[in-house]
């Protein structure tokens, strides 16, 4: 396993990783291609980006930051996008990983009332 990436290190690669994850996704996407389902039906009511695609993706992201993507951060049912996909991962890393220094932060009730 890759050495963990520092929030600096993420911070500065954020980018990089999305496209990569996009790309990552259309290619997968183009390998496993469904026909577009005809108009006014739910037949195929599927979202463009399913929960397995995204999972597939996990040892690209441990392999780009060194933390695994685990299944519990991938949203049930899908994504309507691979950029909404690559920013749900991205913003499940950072939840998890590449947080912002809590002790600095100062909730939003209190610069309100300041």
């Amino acid at each position: 396993m890759k050495k963990a990436l520092t929030k600096a290190e993420f911070d500065a690669q954020e980018a990089v990783l999305r496209a990569e994850i996009v790309k990552a996704i259309e290619v997968q996407a183009a390998e496993s291609y469904i026909p577009a389902a005809p108009e006014n039906t739910d037949v195929f009511d599927v979202p463009a980006v399913d929960s397995k695609t995204v999972a597939k993706l996990s040892p690209m992201i441990e392999e780009k930051v060194g933390h695994k993507l685990k299944p519990s951060w991938i949203k049930k049912g899908g994504y309507a996008s691979a950029q909404a996909a690559a920013q749900h991962v991205i913003d499940m890393l950072r939840e998890h990983h590449y947080q912002v220094d809590q002790s600095k932060v100062v909730p939003f009730i209190q610069k309100k009332a300041a």
